[in-house]
């Protein structure tokens, strides 16, 4: 079943955030750089900002900030040149990869400096990683991070990889990973349907196929005030079967008055469905085939397809309302093209699905597919269709069979052709008023785009509260929530994309998900009897050299930006007895104190910090947030006036966002 389920969510989230257009800028050509990875951080404070802002509850300015411990390890951020990026670049052309951060500063800063072990440059620091290691780079790479750090214009966050160079030069090193999974064992003990060592084998091999044709792939992350947006681009070795499919799409279609409205609402033009589906083969045929299910009859059915396509999903409890508008390429056989492939093909599907559930001991409590009565619409045949899909099994109950049941929705499909179009709707009055605005279709100028699609954030999390079987809570869905929007394009041996979501949208979200996670988890340990496990045999215990004050705070950095305070307590108070006047544990123990909410004994810890450093202007701006946590105003707005006078951006921007709202 988890298979199953990771099926399901592999499409929900294809649905939410298939990418768009990535813009007119051209991706860094790595391989006229020497790095095959490049990570930039572009306007730092405005990244850290961003952060803060997914976690606020309301519009408090209060609370818990989680940027403050990275401000913290990098002694603010004031001293960095945000008209630059902050860029991490790898060379993976030695025998191990050779790891570079190029931090670029407006003034020097000894503290970070020292504390980190960088070089310096004119106007930059170099770090080698892990922290601690000597920098090694080359001339060639210290330009190349020079120039990606210089680029106008640049997203927040990005992420450029090179596939195809990392693995032409690490083929032996591939080539011998490889060959341990054939001395691999397949566990008896692993469910049906798991996969197996071969069956990992397999899809490395076809992910490898595919990485070694991508020439270059970019990721990135960009946000104004209200939307926070997603890029992406592909762009694929010349004259591979990536380029092939990369291409333009045709100029015009005939879909462009079906703006179908729904909970999630999609469109194509007319594209390659077939070669695309190849690309993947080798990676997914393996997970299709543990599962009963045959990719290459989904592939032969694609076939029959010219992409083109328009359409729109609602729910409404247990049930989906589908209208969809496909372009079949062969107008001459398409009259016989439902009743003679497509519904066949259906049931084969919908049986494969019954007989996966089988072998991992689920039973669905109705049929998954039945036969409805057949009708005319505008005098067309009508062939009529219920699936019944599965989403996931009801924890701690059993059916008549003593099986786990599946939680089922209904999708309801009522379906004709009109000349060269499969139409479907879940009713006949719906897809008669869908067939009369296809019978008026015309040929028009195509979109700039290849695909769109949209979603209801609302109505889709609705939909997913609904049919997740919790006991005790149910996540809340907030109110007013916008859609998700994401195009893809394609031409010129590329792929690229845009998602745009809201900032509101995209907390409130977040929040929506934590709170399925806790139910989740309440329900599974209500359902999970508690059984006593043997203690797994300890290895025997090395001698390490003992770290040192500096590593130790390093320690607690660490677990502190992944939530753990109290560990990260423990480390600070070793640093301080090993080094009783250093004040950046100090100051790291009072923000991990604050986020505990324990604010004596952080406001302790970080007047003692600023004892022993008067002019730290981050201290002020930390003890100044955990005293506005503690509700103490009056004291916090003369802290962050401190810290403002000594020049930290943190502590100006939110004085003037203090005065603008008291005006």
């Amino acid at each position: 079943m988890r298979m199953l389920r990771n099926t399901i969510l592999v499409s929900l989230v294809l649905a939410l955030f298939a990418p768009g257009p990535f813009g007119n800028e051209p991706a860094l050509a790595q391989n006229e750089l020497g790095l095959t990875v490049l990570l930039k951080v572009h306007r730092v404070g405005q990244v850290l900002d961003l952060m803060d802002q997914m976690v606020r509850k309301g519009d408090s300015a209060s609370g818990p900030l989680p940027s403050a411990m990275i401000r913290s390890m990098l002694q603010g951020t004031s001293w960095i040149d945000d008209r630059r990026a902050i860029v991490l670049g790898v060379d993976t052309s030695g025998a191990e990869p050779v790891a570079t951060v190029y931090i670029p500063f407006l003034e020097t800063n000894e503290q970070f400096k020292n504390r980190f072990g960088a070089e310096q440059g004119p106007d930059y620091y170099l770090i080698g990683l892990p922290p601690g290691k000597p920098v090694e780079i080359t001339p060639e790479n210290l330009q190349a991070l020079e120039k990606a750090s210089a680029r106008p214009d640049q997203p927040l966050v990005s992420l450029e990889i090179s596939p195809a160079q990392i693995i032409r030069q690490n083929k032996d090193r591939i080539a011998q990973q490889m060959l341990k999974l054939d001395t691999m064992a397949s566990d008896s003990r692993a469910e049906p349907g798991a996969v197996e060592p071969r069956d990992l084998k397999q899809m490395l091999q076809g992910m490898l196929q595919l990485a070694e044709q991508v020439d270059n792939l970019t990721l990135a992350l960009d946000a104004d005030d209200k939307n926070l947006t997603g890029l992406f681009e592909a762009r694929a070795v010349a004259q591979t079967e990536v380029a092939a499919v990369f291409t333009s799409a045709a100029q015009s279609w005939r879909l462009a008055g079906m703006n179908l409205d729904g909970h999630i609402s999609f469109a194509s033009r007319a594209f390659d469905a077939e070669g695309l589906l190849n690309l993947f083969l080798p990676l997914l045929e393996p997970v299709y085939s543990k599962s009963g299910l045959d990719f290459q009859e989904l592939i032969s059915l694609v076939k029959a397809f010219t992409g083109e396509m328009a359409g729109s999903v609602s729910f409404n409890g247990d049930r989906i309302a589908a209208e969809t508008v496909t372009v079949l390429k062969d107008k001459e056989n398409a009259p016989a093209f439902i009743e003679d492939v497509y519904l066949p093909w259906l049931e084969n599907y919908m049986g494969s699905v019954r007989k996966m559930l089988a072998k991992q001991g689920l039973e669905p409590d109705e049929k998954l597919w039945i036969r409805t009565t057949d009708s005319r619409v505008r005098g067309l045949p009508v062939y009529g269709v219920e699936m019944s899909i599965p989403m996931m099994p009801v924890p701690g109950c059993q059916n008549a069979s003593g099986k786990e049941p599946v939680k089922m929705i209904r999708y309801p499909a009522r379906m004709t052709v009109v000349n060269d179009m499969l139409v479907s709707a879940p009713d006949d009055a719906r897809l008669a008023k869908l067939v009369s605005r296809v019978k008026n279709a015309r040929p028009s100028p195509a979109p700039p785009w290849l695909a769109r699609y949209s979603v209801d954030t609302e109505a889709y999390l609705d939909y997913i509260a609904d049919m997740v079987p919790f006991q005790d809570l149910e996540p809340r869905v907030p109110a007013g929530l916008g859609r998700i929007v994401s195009e893809i394009s394609a031409g010129g041996g590329s792929l690229s994309g845009k998602t745009v979501i809201a900032l509101k949208d995209l907390r409130a979200i977040s929040s929506f998900f934590s709170d399925m996670a806790r139910a989740a988890k309440s329900a599974a340990d209500k359902s999970t009897p508690q059984t006593g496990r043997k203690r797994p045999a300890q290895k025997p215990k090395t001698v390490k050299r003992p770290l040192s004050p500096a590593e130790m705070v390093e320690k607690g950095n660490l677990l502190a930006t992944y939530g753990n305070y109290k560990g990260a307590i423990k480390y600070y108070r070793k640093a301080i007895a090993r080094q009783p006047d250093m004040s950046a544990a100090y100051f790291n123990m009072g923000l991990a104190y604050g986020e505990l909410e324990k604010y004596d004994q952080a406001l302790k810890a970080l007047d003692k910090a600023i004892e022993l450093v008067p002019d730290m202007a981050v201290y002020y701006y930390g003890r100044a947030r955990v005293l506005l946590m503690a509700g103490r105003e009056d004291q916090a707005l003369q802290d962050f006036e401190k810290a403002a006078s000594l020049g930290d951006p943190d502590a100006q921007r939110y004085l003037a966002s203090r005065k603008t709202e008291q005006q």
